[in-house]
């Protein structure tokens, strides 16, 4: 095995055993070079491939921390409203987020801020055809539209052309809070089913 992957393996120990817990700075790279008796360029290697995973983020000028996760344990009675708009604020993984972002943000810099591809991101695209490919699904990057959230996917849906020129929507309740406002905008025919 290679010594980064020795060094990547034993945090995680570490991390599932709980010595080392959501939020805890690691050990500076030249303090783990000395204490793994490697080069620096093997902890780089490792934390790197850490970070890729999103187990543990950098913050500038101060280190590699573990992420902090807000999973809860949810109790097998406990009721989930699917009505309610906005989600449960104590699940959204907000350290994930912002490692994400700042992913992004150094690796395509100004890129972010132009307008792209009306379609979406074409690498995601591209990826996408590999993906589904493997599933025995063929299709070709310019068949795919990636959107930024729900109601512009629906947006796009309700402007294509249906085959018979069809206008009727059947839609489930609870769902999407403002579907209903959507389809009357498209003046289409909305048929509605209960959830069970």
């Amino acid at each position: 095995m290679f010594r980064y992957k020795q060094i990547v393996e034993d945090i995680l120990g570490k991390i599932a055993e709980g010595s080392l817990g959501p939020g805890m700075k690691l050990p500076g790279i030249s303090a783990c070079a000395k204490n793994y008796e490697c080069n620096k360029a093997t902890v780089i290697r490792a934390y790197q491939e850490l970070e890729q995973n999103h187990v543990i983020y950098a913050v500038s000028k101060s280190g590699y921390y573990v992420t902090e996760t807000r999973r809860q344990e949810r109790e097998p009675s406990q009721v989930i409203d699917f009505s309610v708009l906005n989600p449960d604020i104590h699940l959204l993984p907000y350290k994930e987020f912002n490692h994400c972002i700042n992913l992004a943000v150094d690796r395509y810099k100004e890129d972010l801020f132009l307008y792209g591809d009306a379609k979406g991101f074409l690498p995601l695209r591209k990826q996408l055809v590999t993906f589904f490919y493997e599933d025995q699904i063929f299709a070709k990057e310019e068949q795919f539209y990636i959107t930024s959230g729900s109601q512009q996917a629906l947006n796009i849906l309700f402007q294509l052309h249906y085959h018979d020129h069809k206008k009727k929507i059947l839609i489930e309740e609870p769902t999407y809070h403002y579907i209903t406002n959507m389809i009357q905008q498209y003046q289409l025919f909305l048929y509605h089913a209960k959830a069970s």
